[in-house]
């Protein structure tokens, strides 16, 4: 065998070999879908404690459309991406997407997702988040009062951070009379 065929042989198996490998990289590396609990629909979370139903919750959206969810569900059910419920900033679970729920007929069709977990503890723990809504954000009002009610605490050196090297040179030092 000539070592030109020899290399170019070796060259095409390598390329096949190497772009059978990539194509599956795109499953791996896709970005997770993210939902907000504000953006569910709190008396439309259901998750029925039947044998097919295990480890799945299903919840409807309040203001998202039919073309929207269908694709979402499209893209999160076929690269198999994690799905982040989140309250806020704060990361509620992590979960898969099953499929899209489909509420109601006619005109009044609400949509929205069924997402598996891995426990059916947390199952109920997620249900109840949702059902309970997205936690309230303090009023200013309330964060007034909390911190005039630890505002002697601050005076207190029990409470204050411990001294490092960088807010060493800001104490003031005891100078010799």
């Amino acid at each position: 065998m000539k070592p030109y065929s020899f290399c170019f042989a070796l060259a095409v198996g390598i390329s096949i070999w190497g772009c059978d490998r990539s194509a599956a990289q795109p499953l791996l590396l896709s970005a997770p879908i993210s939902i907000q609990v504000a953006g569910i629909d709190p008396c439309r979370v259901m998750n029925p404690h039947v044998r097919l139903m295990n480890g799945k919750v299903g919840f409807v959206f309040k203001d998202m459309h039919q073309p929207e969810v269908e694709a979402l569900v499209r893209y999160g059910v076929f690269s198999y991406c994690p799905v982040c419920v989140m309250d806020g900033h704060k990361l509620v679970a992590l979960g898969h997407l099953v499929g899209e729920m489909r509420f109601g007929e006619g005109v009044a069709t609400e949509y929205g997702f069924v997402m598996s977990f891995g426990s059916i503890g947390e199952v109920d723990r997620v249900a109840l988040v949702m059902r309970r809504g997205a936690s309230p954000k303090p009023k200013k009002q309330e964060l007034e009062e909390l911190i005039r009610s630890h505002e002697r605490d601050l005076d207190d050196q029990r409470f204050w951070r411990a001294q490092t090297r960088s807010n060493t040179a800001l104490e003031p030092t005891a100078t010799a009379p």
